[in-house]
């Protein structure tokens, strides 16, 4: 990256042009414009070596079809060879960057340390740097020990007690992990590390890896997964614990699969099965319509026990209907 800048005395704004040495398809530049109460620029061997800007200090820019401002108590610009290496902004740090499309992403720390050459922005705090991303689906904030920004692959890595919130809807999600990486193109999110955890109200799931389309709202979740249903759809509440390997939700479907050493306990129900479909009411209901075992299902209900190749349980009469 090669950038020049020009402090003169009594300025406080400046325009700084980078472009990245070695690219041969051009983008074009990203223009930013920097401000602050006081500047300092210091030169070595007639090269720019480092850049120091104090108080009140803003940047201004625009990149790949979005706009952004950054803010914090100082900055420090590191040079090697001349050229522009790193960017630290310290003191209480602040991102917020506006797409085309109305998508806002913020981020929040004590820290924002920026790579110019691989576009890789590490955000620290000592508390927890915390990310807001909104968009026309929904709103989701996530907090973490470390936070990465990589601008050029538009990607989100955050590490360490990872906790995100989903707002979409009434009622919100919380998901808890180790780790999670996040695509801002796509907009999938995968949780790993630490026995990844969604909760949302009294539902629960838990397995080895849960990932999450942000857009409409589908989990795919894989590895001893181990989940919770309640539905307060009936005159009492009933709720059904699922264990599987491998779980797939689809929220505009209104559906969900488990595939993989299926067991279902719900009071004196108790299936097993290589596949459990769970089918819910579309809105503006809301509730389990029924579940559907298939592939030689094995069902202990009320002190009966018996086999069959598929069994279906009516959750509005509360029975069991199974088919040899």
């Amino acid at each position: 990256v090669s950038d020049t800048v020009t402090f003169n005395p009594g300025v406080v704004s400046q325009t700084v042009t980078v472009n990245v040495i070695g690219e041969t398809t051009r983008e074009g530049d990203e223009s930013t414009v920097l401000t602050a109460s006081q500047m300092q620029f210091d030169l070595k061997a007639g090269r720019p070596d480092r850049a120091v800007a104090t108080e009140e200090v803003r940047l201004e820019g625009a990149r790949a079809g979005s706009t952004y401002h950054s803010t914090g108590d100082s900055l420090i610009l590191e040079y090697a060879d001349g050229r522009a290496k790193e960017a630290v902004l310290q003191g209480d740090f602040r991102l917020d960057q506006q797409s085309e499309k109305g998508n806002r992403l913020q981020l929040h720390g004590d820290v924002g340390r920026y790579d110019l050459a691989s576009g890789v922005l590490r955000v620290e705090a000592k508390e927890r740097p915390t990310l807001r991303l909104s968009s026309e689906s929904g709103r989701m904030r996530t907090s973490a020990r470390l936070i990465h920004l990589n601008r050029v692959q538009e990607k989100i890595l955050a590490e360490g007690e990872v906790e995100t919130t989903f707002e979409a809807g009434d009622r919100p999600s919380v998901v808890t992990a180790g780790r999670m990486d996040a695509s801002l193109v796509s907009g999938m999110m995968d949780f790993s590390g630490g026995r990844p955890r969604l909760v949302q109200g009294s539902n629960l799931v838990a397995a080895e890896r849960l990932q999450i389309d942000s857009g409409p709202g589908n989990l795919r979740a894989q590895g001893d997964v181990d989940s919770t249903w309640v539905d307060e759809s009936g005159e009492s509440p009933r709720k059904f614990h699922v264990r599987a390997q491998q779980l797939v939700l689809d929220s505009k479907e209104h559906h969900a699969v488990y595939e993989e050493s299926v067991h279902l306990d719900s009071e004196e129900l108790l299936l097993n099965a290589p596949r459990l479909e769970l089918f819910f009411l579309a809105p503006p209901e809301s509730g389990l319509d029924r579940l559907e075992a298939v592939g030689g299902v094995e069902i202990v209900e009320r002190g009966r026990h018996w086999r069959a190749e598929r069994a279906t349980y009516l959750r509005k009469t509360d029975q069991v209907v199974a088919t040899k």
